[in-house]
């Protein structure tokens, strides 16, 4: 496959999910970010811009397209603001030439967010024509059972076949030492750092699903969801913000996926 590689991620810092990929020296990259991740608190859109600008210099990634900065999409909005960023991703991706596959959130029910840019990836990609080529990967979610608060990195087998790929050790500590980029993130940054070792330096590879096996616009998994713990965000509220959209853009002919 030509072209070039569209990462389509909610947040400034969910680029450190998906590091190994980034710094793959196997095509050019695209990352988008779909919000400005400015949450109630004192650290700035521009704080943002600047930690994620570095993070990715680091990983050798210059082009980046800031969606969210220039819509005002704040952390928690997406989904409310979902056509608007869907239009402004357009247009950030007229002008450039081929795309090769989008690489997004899985979903998965951890952030409102993700799972609005899941289905901004299903729209994006296969108006593209590159939607059996495109990917999800797993951020975090609500365990389906046990006492953990949540999993990190964790697929859920509803979004189809795992597929690993190896990043070894190198990578692994690489995608680990990123999350120095993100000082304004500490507080997310410890919560979610110890799973994401726990993940990478035991099995040392990174696991995607493929997008058009994905089954939104369908609840991502039984039982509560973890956004709807946290964020206080319903999955029928969620639907009731995403369902023009997603009658529009993301359904096939015929209205099944």
């Amino acid at each position: 496959m030509s072209g070039y590689d569209l990462f389509l991620l909610a947040h400034p810092d969910d680029d450190l999910f998906v590091r190994p990929l980034l710094t793959a020296p196997d095509c050019a990259k695209l990352v988008i970010y779909l919000t400005n991740g400015q949450a109630p608190g004192p650290v700035t859109p521009e704080q943002r811009r600047r930690e994620s600008t570095h993070a990715l210099a680091a990983a050798g990634v210059s082009d980046i397209a800031w969606c969210g900065i220039d819509q005002n999409i704040e952390a928690g909005a997406l989904p409310r603001r979902i056509a608007d960023c869907h239009a402004a991703v357009t247009t950030a991706i007229a002008a450039r030439g081929p795309l090769r596959r989008v690489i997004t959130h899985a979903w998965e029910g951890g952030h409102p967010d993700h799972d609005a840019a899941h289905l901004i990836g299903l729209a994006i990609a296969r108006a593209s024509g590159v939607l059996a080529d495109s990917r999800s990967a797993p951020y975090y979610r609500a365990p389906q059972s046990g006492p953990m608060p949540f999993l990190v990195m964790s697929p859920l087998e509803t979004n189809g076949p795992v597929e690993r790929h190896r990043i070894g050790f190198g990578g692994a500590f690489g995608m680990l030492g990123a999350v120095r980029h993100y000082p304004t993130q500490l507080v997310p940054m410890i919560g979610l750092t110890p799973g994401m070792a726990a993940s990478v330096l035991t099995s040392r590879q990174l696991n995607l699903q493929r997008l058009d096996l994905s089954p939104a616009p369908a609840r991502p998994m039984p039982g509560r969801l973890l956004y709807e713990s946290r964020n206080d965000l319903s999955f029928a509220a969620f639907t009731d913000l995403t369902g023009v959209f997603v009658a529009k853009h993301v359904l096939p002919a015929g209205g099944a996926q």
